[in-house]
C-alpha cells in the first residue's frame, strides 16, 4: 500500500522559526490595517453624511 522513498535521516541542523522574518511580517500587516481602519472610518463617516444630506 505505501513505499518508502528513501530511509529516515536524523537532520545535521535543527530548524527553527526565522522571528525576525515573523516579527517585520506582522508589524507591517499591523500597519496596514491600522491605517487602512482609520483612513477607512474616516471616509465611512463622510459617506454618511453625504448619503443623510441627499436623503
Amino acid at each position: 500500500m505505501f513505499t518508502i522513498l528513501k530511509p529516515v535521516s536524523i537532520p545535521m541542523v535543527k530548524s527553527k522559526p526565522n522571528r525576525p522574518l515573523i516579527l517585520f511580517t506582522w508589524t507591517i500587516l499591523g500597519a496596514i490595517l491600522g491605517v487602512s481602519l482609520v483612513f477607512g472610518n474616516v471616509y465611512l463617516k463622510e459617506l454618511k453624511e453625504k448619503w443623510n444630506e441627499n436623503a
